[in-house]
């Protein structure tokens, strides 16, 4: 059985994608900014304030939704997005300039930092199988079922 786990990838040429599980995604602020005393964070809220991501090559297809989502913000809230270079939770934290960043949590979360980590609402990441088209041979098939339960 040939076959990869993917996330954000929305297809695959020629390639088979199976969903298996969604992430939230979560916004990162700095403690003193306003936004820190939300609980869940909208992106329009956002869509005004520097984003910092890591370079595109680095997660073109968590680059692309989000930035997919603050265009759609933008256009709601009438704002443009502004994109900086990526930074760290530090940078953030200790920048006198509020930015955030999103990130999908994928193991512990780093030491505290002085920032504040909020769900972003209505934001969430897709965990894909990517398999070889057509239908699944036998050892996928236990696979699958194993994930359904």
């Amino acid at each position: 059985m040939d076959a990869a786990v993917v996330r954000a990838m929305s297809s695959a040429a020629g390639l088979g994608l199976l969903p298996f599980w969604t992430d939230p995604v979560c916004a990162v602020v700095t403690a003193w900014h306003p936004l820190a005393d939300e609980d869940v964070l909208r992106p329009a809220q956002l869509a005004e304030l520097p984003l910092r991501l890591a370079p595109c090559d680095a997660n073109p297809p968590f680059r692309d939704l989000i930035t997919t989502v603050l265009r759609d913000a933008s256009r709601t809230a009438g704002r443009a997005a502004v994109h900086t270079p990526a930074g760290h939770l530090a940078d953030i934290a200790t920048d006198p300039t509020a930015s955030w960043t999103a990130f999908y949590r994928a193991g512990d979360l780093p030491p505290s930092q002085p920032v504040a980590i909020r769900p972003l609402a209505g934001v969430e990441i897709t965990t894909s199988l990517v398999v070889p088209p057509g239908p699944a041979g036998p050892a996928l098939g236990l696979l699958l079922d194993s994930f359904r339960g």
